[in-house]
Order: C-alpha cells, then sequence, then structure tokens
C-alpha cells in the first residue's frame, strides 16, 4: 500500500512540475510576445512606411514641355506657369449679388430645369458668380440643393471645358 503511495506522489510531483513549466514558458512567450510586437512595428513603421516623398513638378513639367529632362539650374517662371491662377485676382469686385427669387425667376425665363438637364445632357450657359445669400433661408433642402445645382453646374463645365483646353495645349 505504501509503495502505491509513493508512486501516486510522485505522479503528482511529476504532474504539477510539468503543469508549472508549461506556465512559465507560456508566460514567458506571452511577455516576450508584448515586449517584441511595439519594437518590430515601430521598426516597420520607419523603414516601410515612409510616407516621405520629393516635389519634382517642375521637372515633370520641364520634362513635359521640353520632351526631354531639364537642367534644375535653369529657373522656371512661375508667373507664366500660374498665369490664370494670377489673373483670378483681377476680377472685378464690383459684381452684383442677385438674390435667390430673381436667380431662380431667371432660371424659369430661360427655360433651364435640372429635369431638362438630366434628359438631354445640356446646361444653359447661365453664369452666376456669387451664390444668394437666402440660400441658406431656403428651408426645403430639396429645393435649396436644385438651385445650388443649377448655379454650380454651369460653372463646373465651364471649367472642366478650359481644362481640357489647357491640356490640348500642353500636350500638342
Amino acid at each position: 500500500m505504501k509503495l502505491k503511495k509513493i508512486k501516486n506522489m510522485n505522479l503528482f510531483k511529476e504532474k504539477s512540475l510539468n503543469n508549472l513549466l508549461r506556465m512559465v514558458l507560456s508566460s514567458f512567450l506571452m511577455i516576450s510576445f508584448f515586449y517584441i510586437t511595439p519594437i518590430f512595428l515601430n521598426f516597420t513603421q520607419k523603414n516601410f512606411n515612409n510616407k516621405e516623398f520629393t516635389n519634382n513638378s517642375k521637372q515633370v513639367l520641364a520634362y513635359t514641355l521640353n520632351n526631354g529632362p531639364k537642367n534644375q539650374d535653369e529657373e522656371i517662371n512661375e508667373d507664366d506657369l500660374l498665369f490664370d491662377i494670377f489673373s483670378l485676382n483681377d476680377l472685378e469686385s464690383d459684381t452684383v449679388r442677385l438674390s435667390a427669387s430673381t436667380i431662380k425667376q431667371l432660371f424659369e425665363d430661360t427655360g433651364y430645369n435640372l429635369q431638362d438637364v438630366r434628359k438631354k445632357k445640356l446646361v444653359k450657359p447661365v453664369a452666376l458668380t456669387l451664390l444668394p445669400e437666402e440660400i441658406k433661408m431656403i428651408e426645403n433642402v430639396k429645393k435649396r440643393k436644385e438651385l445650388f445645382i443649377q448655379i454650380v453646374l454651369p460653372l463646373i463645365i465651364q471649367e472642366n471645358n478650359n481644362i481640357r483646353l489647357d491640356r490640348k495645349t500642353f500636350l500638342v
């Protein structure tokens, strides 16, 4: 009987020692994982997720315009490149701001509505440069949105056409 008891004790000691070793090993692995992970993430962010870039748009533009690389020593006159942007400052500042009711009446008189635009894909060239101040006071969101689109759509189309013309002149 004593022999069985001793064997059981040895077996119990082996199991508890085995469990203890497993717990220590798993604890060591867990601690090392949480210790190494931030170090690894910092390393990858510094070395692989580099979001820095160099602005070489002047050289690309010079290459496109001259069909060849441009020397960096030669200075490109930015006033010539940005002429259309600088010309926006020369616009007259004495433009008249029309009221929302006047603009709506103008659209009705010219027969300009969004249903026809969606069907025919043609926009009337009504160029308004300023939005009416009362547009934010229109309570019906659908009417406010429609008025805004009617005002802005011709301007967008005109600017898209200007961009197309600029591309043709630059790329020819």
